[in-house]
């Protein structure tokens, strides 16, 4: 399969989820906390899954601070079974704070967001790849002390469904021998597949935008987006070269981003010319 948002002949029914990022915080102390359940989410229409969430949405929400604040953390287990926290902007003692958390008991720590980017944050519980591909990871910013020039902004979190192959089964589970196998049922941006591509992302001509993209429980590969223009053709980009996203069309898919190993510096793109109509629907590929 290829890093496109879903399966051929799935389709996003439902309204897509809104990528717009939080606004920059403004408080030296974040307070932040998650309650752990199990809920049945949507992953494409009338496809439900039996996920094990942060505050009941897959992926969890998207945590902002400014480099420099504290960043004050509670969680509290309502699931079944021991779950935890891994902050990968936090550095801080993993065996102190990183610890399992029993049912109906809670933890509660602080760290300082020292490296501005844009991070992962996951359940550290064993078997960790079980827990993240059931649903249990988010996106946190940390913006530089230094504000950036405004821009929209949006947050993409990549990841990967692997179902019981029952085609009977609704709501699915995880299937084990496919999360093994590393052959994912769907890809997603922020949890639904396909959605972006039925409910295309709209921006204005001269819009500054400014993505945070997360390549979440993604098999431990790299992946690379492009931007589809209305001409069929897609053009890749890239933040060191500053390099374009695309042409200057109106684009299905917004998205451009190198996933490389320890790259946490978002992009910004700016379209700048008159565009293109949009084709008709099902003329470009999702």
């Amino acid at each position: 399969m290829s890093h496109g948002e879903a399966p051929v002949g799935t389709v996003a029914d439902a309204a897509p989820v809104d990528p717009g990022a939080p606004p920059r915080s403004a408080r030296r102390v974040v307070q932040v906390r998650f309650e752990m359940r199990d809920t049945l989410i949507e992953i494409s229409r009338g496809v439900m899954y039996r996920a094990w969430t942060f505050a009941g949405s897959v992926p969890g929400p998207v945590i902002r601070v400014t480099q420099g604040d504290s960043v004050d953390f509670t969680l509290v287990n309502r699931a079944p079974m021991p779950h935890s926290m891994d902050f990968h902007a936090a550095q801080i003692a993993p065996n102190k704070y990183y610890v399992n958390v029993m049912p109906n008991d809670s933890i509660r720590f602080q760290f300082i967001a020292e490296v501005p980017g844009a991070f992962m944050y996951h359940c550290g519980t064993a078997p960790v790849a079980a827990h993240i591909a059931n649903g249990m990871y988010g996106a946190l910013i940390v913006d530089p002390r230094t504000p950036r020039p405004a821009a929209r902004e949006m947050v993409f979190v990549q990841s990967e469904f692997y179902l019981t192959p029952d085609p009977t089964a609704n709501p699915k589970s995880l299937s084990w021998e496919r999360l093994l196998s590393l052959a994912p049922d769907y890809v997603t941006f922020n949890g639904r597949s396909a959605q972006y591509a039925e409910h295309p992302i709209s921006v204005k001509v001269g819009e500054l935008l400014r993505l945070y993209v997360v390549n979440g429980p993604i098999a431990r590969r790299p992946s690379m987006w492009s931007a589809a223009s209305s001409s069929g053709c897609s053009s890749t980009g890239h933040w060191q070269t500053r390099s374009p996203v695309c042409r200057p069309w109106r684009c299905r898919l917004v998205v451009d981003r190198s996933s490389r190993s320890g790259s946490r510096r978002p992009g910004s793109i700016r379209l700048s010319r008159t565009p293109s109509p949009m084709p008709p629907r099902g003329a470009l590929a999702s």
